[in-house]
This record gives C-alpha cells, sequence and structure tokens, in this order.
C-alpha cells in the first residue's frame, strides 16, 4: 500500500518556508523514496505560495472526482519507484466536511494510506501573525483585538476536529513553538527522511510586519482599502528582507485569549497528546504593547514606493485617490515628501485624463451608430450577469486577507465593462423552490457586465480569484424573462 502525507498547516506555522525547502529539493527528495510534486517551481526562490496542492483543491471542490484520483495516483506519484508522497497547502486545512471524507475515500479505493500533519502554534502569537498578514494582504487598519475575528482560534479547532472524525489517530498535530527550531527536521522526521546533505533554505520566506511597519501600512490601508496592501508591503520588506520581527504583547489581549481558549486548548493537547502542550501564549509578563512613534521617516519606504508605481490603466484611479489622501495626511509631518507626491498625482491625474479621452473616442467609433437624423445614439452591448457564491467560513483568517487583496485587483479589471457598480454584494440569501443543499456556498454577490459575448465574459470572469479557494462563479446572459417564456 502506498503512503501518503498531506500537510495542511494551520496558518502562520512556517508552512511557506516548508514548501520552498521541499520544492527546493524535490529531485533529491524522490531519490530519496519520497516524492513531492514540484508544481509550484518558483517556490523554491522563496515566494509565497499554496504549495503543491493547488490543483488537488480546485479539483475537489469543483467535484472533479476523476481529476482527484487521477492527481493522487499519478501527479504526486510520479517516481514509480517510491510509495511515499507528501502534498503540503493550508488551501486543504478549511475544506468541508464532505470533501475530508471524500479524500479518504478516493485513497481507500486506490488503496492509499494517508496521514495528516498539522503544526500548531501558540494562540496569540498565531493570531497577531495573522493579523499582520492582512495588514500586508488586505484591507486591515485596525489595532490588534479591536475586532472579534483577531481572535478565533475556535475556526482551527474546527478544521482539526473535521479531520479527526474521518481520520482519527492518523491525524499528527505537531507544536509548532517547539518544531520551528528545525521545522524542516521536524517535518522529516514524520514522514521518515534523511535530510544529509539536502539544500538548505537561505532565504527568509514570508516575513512579518516590524510594530513600525505595521503601523504604517495599516494607516495605508486607511486610504487605499487594501487595492494596494500586497505592492506596498511587498516593497517594504523587500528593503529589509531579514530583519527581526517580534511578538507585540498587550496585557489585557493576552488574557482574553487565556480565556476563550482554555477548553479548544485541552482538546487538543488531549486528543493529539502533545509532549509539550501548546499553550494559550509566550507572554512572560514584560514585553509592552505601546505604539511607536511614527516620525518622517516611518513613512519614507512608502513614499519610495508611491513615487515608482505605475499602476497602469487599471487601477490609475485608485492610485490617483491615494496619492491625494497620502499628500494631505503627510502635509504635517514632511513637506517636501507632501509636495513630492502632489507632483506624481499631477501627472496621474493626466494620463486618467488622457484615459477618458480614449475611452470617449472609442465610444464614438466602436460603441455607436445613427438612428435618426437628429443625432446618434449608443448601441450596448449584451448584458451578462456573473453571480458569486463564496463561504468565507472555509477559510483562515490569513486565507482571507489574500483573496481577498487578489479579488480587489480582479475586480478593477471588470470596472470598465460593469453596469452600476464592478460588485454588488449581498447577504441573507435563501433559495426557494430548492432544496437548500442545492449549493454548498451563499451567494455573496453579483456583477452586470456589458460585453460582446459569452466567450469574453467567461475568459473573463475564469480569472475570479474566488475560483482557487472554493468558491462558485456563475456566468448568465440577462434577457427579459417574458422573453424566455
Amino acid at each position: 500500500m502506498k503512503k501518503l502525507f498531506l500537510h495542511i498547516g494551520l496558518g502562520k506555522t512556517g508552512s511557506s518556508a516548508l514548501q520552498s525547502w521541499l520544492s527546493l529539493n524535490s529531485a533529491a527528495l524522490s531519490q530519496r523514496g519520497v516524492d513531492y510534486a514540484d508544481l509550484v517551481p518558483h517556490a523554491k526562490t522563496g515566494e509565497v505560495s499554496s504549495g503543491n496542492g493547488y490543483d488537488l483543491q480546485r479539483a475537489l471542490i469543483g467535484h472533479d472526482f476523476e481529476e482527484v484520483e487521477r492527481l493522487l495516483t499519478s501527479t504526486y506519484f510520479f517516481n514509480p519507484k517510491n510509495d511515499v508522497a507528501l502534498i503540503s497547502c493550508e488551501l486543504f486545512q478549511g475544506i468541508r466536511a464532505p470533501f475530508v471524507q471524500k479524500i479518504h475515500d478516493i485513497c481507500a479505493k486506490c488503496e492509499i494510506d494517508v496521514t495528516i500533519i498539522v503544526y500548531i502554534r501558540s494562540v496569540y502569537e498565531q493570531q497577531y501573525s495573522s493579523y499582520l498578514q492582512g495588514i500586508k494582504r488586505s484591507s486591515i487598519a485596525h489595532r490588534f483585538g479591536e475586532m472579534s475575528s483577531d481572535i478565533a482560534f475556535h475556526r482551527s479547532v474546527e478544521y482539526l476536529r473535521r479531520y479527526v472524525r474521518v481520520f482519527g489517530d492518523k491525524v499528527i498535530a505537531v507544536n509548532y513553538d517547539i518544531a520551528k527550531k528545525d521545522i524542516y527536521a521536524s517535518l522529516a522526521d514524520i514522514i521518515g527522511l534523511d535530510t544529509t546533505g539536502l539544500k538548505k533554505l537561505e532565504k527568509k520566506v514570508n516575513r512579518s510586519l516590524t510594530l513600525e511597519e505595521a503601523e504604517v501600512l495599516r494607516r495605508m490601508n486607511r486610504f487605499h482599502g487594501g487595492v494596494f496592501a500586497t505592492t506596498i508591503s511587498d516593497f517594504v520588506i523587500a528593503l529589509s528582507p531579514n530583519i527581526e520581527t517580534p511578538i507585540v504583547y498587550d496585557r489585557g489581549l493576552v488574557q482574553r485569549v487565556r480565556d476563550a481558549t482554555e477548553e479548544d486548548l485541552l482538546w487538543v493537547n488531549q486528543q493529539f497528546n502533545i509532549p509539550v502542550p501548546v499553550a494559550s501564549d509566550n507572554y512572560d509578563g514584560h514585553s509592552s504593547a505601546e505604539p511607536p512613534v511614527l516620525t518622517a521617516d516611518s513613512y519614507k519606504p512608502v513614499v519610495q514606493w508611491a513615487l515608482a508605481f505605475d499602476p497602469g490603466k487599471a487601477l490609475r484611479a485608485d492610485f490617483a485617490d491615494f496619492l491625494q489622501q497620502f499628500a494631505v495626511f503627510l502635509e504635517d509631518i514632511s513637506v517636501a515628501d507632501a509636495q513630492a507626491l502632489e507632483g506624481r498625482l499631477e501627472r496621474v491625474r493626466r494620463e486618467l485624463e488622457k484615459d477618458q479621452k480614449d475611452s470617449a473616442a472609442e465610444t464614438v467609433t466602436g460603441s455607436e451608430q445613427p438612428t435618426s437624423a437628429a443625432g446618434k445614439t449608443r448601441v450596448r452591448k449584451p448584458a451578462h450577469i456573473i453571480t458569486y457564491f463564496y463561504d468565507s467560513d472555509t477559510l483562515s483568517s490569513e486565507q482571507q486577507a489574500h483573496v481577498g487583496a487578489r479579488f480587489k485587483d480582479w475586480q478593477s479589471c471588470i470596472e470598465k465593462h460593469a453596469v452600476g457598480s464592478a460588485v454588488n454584494g449581498v447577504v441573507t440569501t435563501r433559495l426557494l423552490g430548492a432544496d437548500e443543499s442545492a449549493r454548498e456556498a451563499p451567494m455573496t454577490g453579483y456583477s452586470l457586465l456589458e460585453l460582446d459575448d459569452m466567450d469574453a465574459v467567461l475568459s473573463l470572469a475564469g480569472k475570479c480569484p474566488l475560483l482557487e479557494v472554493g468558491g462558485v462563479v456563475e456566468v448568465s446572459r440577462a434577457v427579459n424573462l417574458l422573453d424566455m417564456w
């Protein structure tokens, strides 16, 4: 029987570093009897990825179970000589219970013995790191602990319970705070791998933020709503890629975490019989959460980014709004930097004016036709509806932050085709005349676009990042309902 190890995270437990190391050593691992399909080869350079399980997760949540079986039996066990394979992908931690069962059933059918690997970190530190990830990748602009979602360990525990209910004692949980001293050796020990001679990962992967960086970037998120969170944070981190980023503690929040997680941590430590129990926190009683005093130098990296960044046509208007707000903000901090931003803003505004003139010219030449001697009227392209079905409860806060940032970038691409708002959100969705199980995720929004044909809409909708995390995107042609009858 073949042996499959499925590493599912949890969040902020070194998964990106592990996946980079595994990608770097994929060929050597296969020679030593363990297949790690190098499906994301750029990970070996230290770039953050979802690991090598993305294709499997997409097939699974897309109900393409034939593809799931093919991937499990062929792609991940790619060396005919090997009977051991490893998949590492955080996207699996939040999948729904029926899909967990499906993994078990398909592997059982194919005579593949599965072991689930999960790293669990002390709660306060994990939640704080996830919060910083939200600043880096999404629109988080509040201070840590101001929202209840900042402390949400119960969600991770529910993910664990789903796997335990299906795989029982085949779920191996490791205390990340102990394993992080050499997390590569920790994983190798679980799968029975000799790491002698394997390449070392020199680059720091997915580093966090210092408190000063976090304070600056969360303020920037207020100005751009998360649109530029990823590009700004990547720029800032690249300036000092290897600096230390200590956890910042707040005494009151530490106590909140202890009170809120006592029962869940008891279950975790007893269920997995963890030798050194996972703790609620590593607070030593002396650390302080006093915010730093921000100076003009604190904002210099973002100013550098703003003066050099090319937003392209799609993000030009958002960039102009950001520049204007940032320049006003800096007037009392650094007059020179504020003036530099205003100069950049003027250039962007001229580019916007050119965009508008070009768009008007395209409308006159391509979207209008004579209708009478009185003048011309615009020919409307066919209307199409893109409907979004997405359940955020299936993802960790870190994953939600990441997909939120990606979705904002994608939204800007469809804006020029939209009638009204680019995306219209909805809540409290109910189905009438059908079983509620007909859809596994609620309807969360829709877009109304004018495009030439269905193929054009499908091409655009196929790039929606919600599809990467289990969402469903439905495309329809808008017609008069009475005409259908």
